[in-house]
């Protein structure tokens, strides 16, 4: 009986001894929660929350915008390019290819606001920093020529363009000045200055929208002082040649044709074959380019002409015979 009762109380003693054991080693102790704290503590700030990951889906969708706005900002609507970007950015905040590219059009943006208020300032002070000047209209001077042409027309087209900007602009016969052209051009001068230093002080503004502007000296004055006078004008009577550009039964029609050349800077007048010895003897109303006295002078425009109208060509309008 003594033997049994051993027995037992050795038996509850193991199994107290192995649940101790086991109570030990499932509970941390003091010391164990407190490294799981600090090393919980320093995982957290190693590794914040991790961003937002996109679905291939996602990305293409990204792609197809960034693309879509580049197609807009290629034709320079930084704008409208920038707008996309940003709705795009409402559903990928965390897209980095989106973000870049919204820098990109922002940082453009900025660089065409800083060019059109450089433009501004330029525009509006041209005036206030030319050096032309009002001289006599015999008087020698140094011109920033920028045009020449046969053409009256396209001449005064030229000097409005650089009114427009703010220059003194204006016309010269070439034949009425001693250091010019020995043969007729109208051309064209942003101004007209004392000096050569002068013209030289207003040379780059002018190159700004007129490249290959020069500066030279007119020399003296050895022609007519009226530049209108030298306006083509054609007499009913006069025999002439023509750049002939266009043919029509229908008179409304033709002056159309002639209105058309007109605004490309030609001075277009319509006439009637039969009014003309060597024109056709149908009645057609044909359009010309310009009346020239001589063919030379007509085959010199030839090639302007032709730029707008490739089929037309040079003849003879013969004697005056109509009414």
């Amino acid at each position: 009986m003594k033997k049994k009762v051993l027995f037992i109380t050795l038996i509850t003693l193991l199994l107290c001894l192995v649940g101790c054991s086991s109570q030990n080693n499932d509970t941390p102790s003091v010391k164990e929660k407190s490294e799981a704290v600090a090393e919980s503590n320093v995982s957290s700030i190693a590794e914040p929350d991790k961003k937002e990951a996109y679905t291939d889906i996602d990305e293409a969708n990204i792609a197809d915008t960034i693309k879509n706005a580049d197609v807009l900002a290629d034709a320079g609507d930084y704008e409208a390019g920038l707008t996309l970007i940003n709705h795009a950015l409402e559903e990928y905040p965390n897209s980095k290819a989106l973000n870049n590219k919204k820098q990109e059009y922002e940082a453009a943006l900025n660089k065409q606001e800083d060019q059109n208020n450089t433009d501004d300032v330029e525009e509006s002070s041209s005036m206030e920093s030319t050096n032309a000047v009002s001289l006599d209209i015999h008087s020698p001077f140094y011109g920033i020529w920028c045009q020449g042409t046969k053409d009256y027309t396209i001449a005064e087209k030229g000097i409005n363009d650089l009114q427009n900007r703010g220059f003194n602009a204006q016309i010269f016969v070439t034949t009425d000045w001693s250091n010019l052209n020995s043969e007729r051009w109208y051309v064209v001068t942003a101004g007209v200055y004392a000096t050569e230093s002068d013209a030289k002080a207003d040379l780059s503004l002018v190159q700004s929208y007129y490249p290959d502007a020069y500066i030279k000296y007119s020399g003296d004055y050895i022609g007519s002082s009226d530049v209108s006078s030298d306006v083509p004008q054609q007499r009913p009577s006069s025999a002439f040649y023509g750049i002939w550009c266009h043919g029509s039964k229908s008179q409304s029609e033709a002056e159309q044709g002639a209105s058309e050349l007109r605004d490309q800077g030609f001075n277009a007048q319509v006439f009637v074959t039969t009014d003309w010895s060597n024109l056709n003897a149908e009645k057609w109303y044909v359009v010309t380019a310009g009346v020239y006295a001589t063919q030379d002078e007509a085959e010199q425009e030839l090639s302007y002409v032709k730029a707008v109208y490739p089929d037309a060509y040079v003849k003879y309008s013969g004697e005056w015979k109509g009414n």
